[in-house]
């Protein structure tokens, strides 16, 4: 796999795993959209799991496959800065949230982010992101679909490794070495300065 596929499986890795977090499952829950992180994280996993596929699509050729890796891996850098926004505000609302705290807040513990019209802002701005992304996901599954990339499964993988040629590092039969070529270099230089 190509070193650029490799860290896209990486990098689609730590977004799952950050897409699982209890501080992010929190302010989702929060903000009504654990749902849809978590029908997310599965698309996100139906992905990586055609990673090698679309690897073996792009070394063929196949420039359907190329353009598909390329908006994943838009769309995967996107989602991850939309996380840390999930994860800044998230913080800034602790951090409000805790200082005001009243008996009123306690009770209605949505109050202090409704009256507040930059939080409003914010929310508005964030939906727009969260439904474009969204919209970007759907669209990597229907693609993956029409490309007709295959998941890979334990036996599959293996399978297909052996079908591909390794890399080798051995020296072909026909390799010549160019010890005599150094030592009359070598010869040349030593002279010439004499």
């Amino acid at each position: 796999m190509p070193i650029a596929e490799l860290f896209l499986g990486a990098f689609l890795q730590v977004l799952l795993e950050r897409l699982a977090s209890r501080e992010l499952l929190n302010f989702a829950r929060r903000e009504g959209i654990d749902k849809l992180l978590k029908k997310w994280e599965g698309m996100l996993i139906s992905i990586n799991l055609v990673l090698d596929d679309a690897e073996d699509g792009q070394l063929a050729g196949n420039v359907g496959v190329k353009l598909w890796l390329e908006n994943l891996r838009n769309l995967a850098y996107d989602i991850e800065d939309l996380l840390d926004e999930f994860t800044t505000k998230s913080a800034k609302d602790e951090s409000k949230a805790k200082p005001r705290a009243s008996k009123a807040c306690l009770l209605l513990p949505s109050c202090g982010f409704i009256l507040n019209p930059c939080a409003f802002m914010f929310d508005c701005k964030m939906r727009s992101k969260i439904e474009e992304m969204d919209g970007r996901l759907k669209n990597l599954i229907t693609q993956k679909d029409i490309l007709k990339l295959r998941e890979a499964n334990g036996n599959q993988s293996a399978d297909h490794r052996q079908h591909k040629p390794l890399p080798t590092t051995s020296v072909p039969e026909y390799f010549v070495s160019r010890k005599d070529e150094k030592g009359e270099i070598l010869e040349l230089l030593t002279r010439g300065g004499r």
